[in-house]
């Protein structure tokens, strides 16, 4: 089926119910894949790392193998538009997801160092099925209903998420299954997702779009760039360095992999009051004062001795509810300034800025574990957190005028 044919006004989701019940049991389908590829990167995203560090794996291949899948995923944001557009939405779709399976299935078969090829390779193909998910979902919800379908859908990924790192903790996990359970939840997903897509319409701006015209998604807002750039850094950084660190200071390989299930919880429970308190002051504030709160846990944990495991979940929680929010709120940001710019522009622009914190993150964390040991990792997060509130800082108040939502 050509692209163009997809364009079949009516036929999609959004002209059959109006209700939120209606549109969330006609995008059942959808959301149930998504959420089995949520559970399959939780499961490879902690895995991963946890599975190098019992190995010995320098943490320098460890930093580079986070950050293949970051690279990836940055690439997927640029070369995605134009496979959709000419392929359209089922077939790339397809495309995406079956890569990953395959991808996840030759982890087992080659050695750590091709782990880096392998990685990059599940990241552009991530990126490509984020865009079209979110696009999906995005044009199947009306406007009355749209935001509470965005945010059942991220609480139920995020649950599916913390689902699939809190089962690397197992000793099961280790080994084949951590890569047949992963590659099985693919397969799934790409079973519930694919017969979903039919009849959606494929959007100007995804029509024709080309890398040189994606090139121009590097236009943002900046405090908005410089949101998502940090939690892309951060965030990556706690998720698939974290277990490493948690093995690095003596923790058993199920206690470091809760370390992430911590991060993740942290930012199921606060995302919500965040979101809250940025609809009624400056959005830019909020993301200002979760730099700050990520800088002083962080410097918290240098004072921890490491053989005091119990207050590390609880801090770790609290970095990742205040850290991993400022994507949401970045993305609310960007909206506040550029209502009219075509969304699947600005949000694979906020995509790709995300993606370039989360090539240097990792890195940058990893060759600090290197030189300085597990505490490493803390000081990125000291200085790393400092240098974006301040800059943050700056941007503010460098414009002058109040950003709070109309």
């Amino acid at each position: 089926m050509r692209c163009e044919e997809e364009i079949a006004a009516g036929t999609g989701p959004e002209r059959a119910g109006t209700t939120f019940g209606q549109q969330m049991l006609l995008l059942f389908p959808l959301v149930l894949g998504m959420l089995g590829m949520q559970a399959a990167a939780g499961v490879l995203g902690t895995g991963i790392p946890l599975q190098m560090a019992l190995s010995a794996v320098s943490p320098e291949t460890i930093g580079l193998v986070a950050s293949a899948y970051a690279a990836g995923f940055a690439a997927g944001c640029l070369i995605s538009p134009a496979l959709i557009g000419q392929f359209g939405y089922r077939k790339a779709l397809a495309c995406f997801v079956m890569l990953q399976a395959a991808a996840t299935v030759c982890l087992a078969l080659l050695p750590f160092e091709g782990w880096i090829a392998l990685r990059a390779v599940m990241g552009a193909c991530g990126a490509g099925a984020v865009v079209i998910t979110e696009g999906w979902v995005n044009t199947a919800a009306p406007a009355e209903v749209r935001g509470r379908i965005f945010g059942t859908v991220n609480m139920l990924g995020r649950m599916a998420m913390v689902a699939g790192q809190a089962a690397a903790a197992f000793p099961w996990a280790l080994g084949t299954l951590a890569f047949a359970g992963p590659a099985l939840l693919y397969a799934i997903a790409l079973a519930f997702m694919v017969p979903s897509v039919h009849g959606h319409p494929v959007t100007a701006a995804t029509r024709g779009a080309g890398l040189g015209r994606s090139l121009s998604f590097l236009e943002t807002p900046a405090v908005a760039a410089v949101g998502v750039i940090y939690v892309g850094a951060v965030g990556t950084t706690l998720i698939s360095v974290a277990p490493a660190w948690g093995v690095l200071i003596g923790m058993s390989s199920a206690a470091a992999a809760m370390l992430t299930v911590s991060v993740q919880i942290g930012s199921f429970v606060l995302q919500g009051p965040l979101l809250w308190l940025s609809d009624r002051m400056d959005r830019r504030l909020v993301i200002l004062f979760a730099a700050i709160v990520t800088a002083i846990c962080a410097l918290v944990l240098l004072a921890i001795p490491s053989d005091h495991q119990a207050p590390l979940f609880l801090i770790y929680a609290l970095i990742g509810g205040v850290s991993l929010p400022v994507y949401a709120l970045s993305f609310a940001t960007a909206f506040d300034h550029g209502g009219a710019v075509a969304n699947f522009r600005l949000s694979s622009g906020l995509l790709f800025n995300w993606a370039l914190g989360a090539v240097i993150g990792p890195t940058v964390a990893t060759a600090a574990i290197a030189r300085y040991g597990p505490e490493g990792l803390l000081h990125f997060l000291v200085l790393t957190s400092a240098a974006v509130a301040l800059l943050l800082a700056g941007l503010i108040r460098r414009a002058g005028h109040p950003n709070a939502p109309k």
